[in-house]
């Protein structure tokens, strides 16, 4: 995880695979070391997001919102909007993994190596004075919660549970959301007449058009 301000390294972790449970773990450690960002932004390589769910948001994404952390992620095969993050994976990969090592441990002792290196030595051309990013990196003062928190909505709020299936029940009617927030619950607020806004937290999921009867996703952050 880069910290695009300062470009600090917070953290580089060899995983043997994709799956949301270890990358949740990394990011548990970084967050109670650095605190959490108000912002995640990524690309839309699994597991920081999915293709075809409802804002491309898998399960960790939904994790970040329920800790106040707003998702972005880049518009799918444009990399030249995340520039300086392609570009210090440019130069992690010449330096850690061309060759890649024989093990998951001989590589991550690469990892540990360079980041120290790059955070610590390397001047930085963007920085004022070309010093290196710990010099100006801070972390965050948002504490990473013992317990993770309730999602918490307006007094003029309806709550539902959103069911295994990833449906909402609504006044006789079944609204599919996304399979990645069974279990959580999500709140009902009058947008206008005719519609009504669907949320999971700070996040907007979309409108219920009551003349179509059907949901439409609109996937924003409030706030």
């Amino acid at each position: 995880m880069l910290d695009l301000n300062t470009h600090y390294l917070l953290g580089c972790s060899a995983l043997e695979g994709t799956d949301v449970a270890g990358t949740r773990k990394i990011f548990v450690r970084l967050f109670r070391e650095y605190g959490l960002p108000s912002v995640l932004r990524t690309d839309n390589g699994v597991p920081f997001a999915q293709p075809n769910a409802l804002g491309r948001l898998g399960r960790l994404g939904f994790w970040w919102v329920r800790l106040g952390i707003r998702p972005e992620h880049i518009t799918p095969g444009c990399p030249s909007e995340n520039g300086a993050h392609e570009r210090f994976h440019k130069t992690l990969k010449a330096s850690t993994t061309r060759p890649s090592a024989r093990t998951l441990s001989a590589q991550q002792q690469r990892f540990d190596h360079f980041r120290s290196e790059y955070n610590n030595e390397r001047p930085h051309m963007s920085l004022p004075a070309h010093v290196p990013p710990a010099r100006v990196y801070s972390s965050s003062q948002r504490v990473y919660p013992s317990r993770l928190p309730s999602v918490v909505y307006p007094d003029n709020t309806v709550v539902r549970l959103v069911q295994d299936n990833g449906v909402i029940k609504w006044k006789n009617r079944e609204i599919f959301v996304s399979t990645n927030l069974a279990g959580e619950y999500v709140g009902f607020m009058n947008e206008q007449d005719d519609a009504i806004s669907i949320s999971y937290g700070r996040l907007q999921l979309g409108i219920f058009d009551y003349q179509k009867d059907r949901f439409i996703p609109k996937v924003r952050w409030n706030g």
